[in-house]
């Protein structure tokens, strides 16, 4: 492959996607701050928790979503107008929801992990026991990769198998 495609991916990353997607991390993360419980931040956090929680069920129902689309709009064994404008938005909508999760679980759990550590150690000790424990974790369980995760790692939107969750055991969830 052409070295200056490798320039230009790196350069998409650090100056597109990752700043793309903390601005939208940021927005999402204080809209629950807004939104939820605004006066009460410990239920904010513990709600945002629990509502993070229900991001495991985008490994159930985005392979569904994902086998729906697939299937539904051909014509002649070729991709029909109307079934790619489906698969674009159910596929970006699951998506949307799951990113919504995800990011409730993050949030809920950097608040309470700050609430709760910050209440037992001061900081510096905290952040050192809180990166010693956690990286440890990783490294035993072979998930270093996980920490890195953006900016370098894009996924395109247009694979066919964009809705087929990628998981640590590489299980298989079963499709309808």
């Amino acid at each position: 492959m052409f070295p200056g495609y490798h320039v230009a991916d790196s350069l998409l990353c650090l100056f597109v996607f990752f700043p793309s997607m903390l601005c939208y991390w940021r927005g999402i993360w204080d809209l629950y701050g807004v939104y939820l419980f605004p006066d009460d931040p410990l239920l904010c956090d513990w709600t945002t928790f629990g509502l993070g929680c229900g991001a495991i069920l985008g490994y159930f129902y985005q392979p569904a979503v994902g086998h729906l689309v697939q299937h539904y709009g051909f014509a002649g064994g070729r991709r029909t107008w109307k079934g790619c404008v489906i698969f674009v938005f159910m596929t970006r909508f699951a998506m949307y929801v799951h990113a919504v999760t995800a990011m409730a679980h993050w949030r809920g759990v950097w608040h309470l992990a700050n609430r709760y550590i910050d209440a037992v150690f001061d900081r510096l000790t905290g952040a050192i026991v809180g990166l010693v424990v956690c990286f440890s974790s990783l490294v035993a369980l072979r998930a270093c990769h996980t920490a890195i995760f953006p900016p370098f790692i894009v996924i395109n939107d247009l694979r066919h198998d964009v809705m087929v969750p990628s998981t640590r055991l590489q299980t298989k969830v079963p499709v309808p």
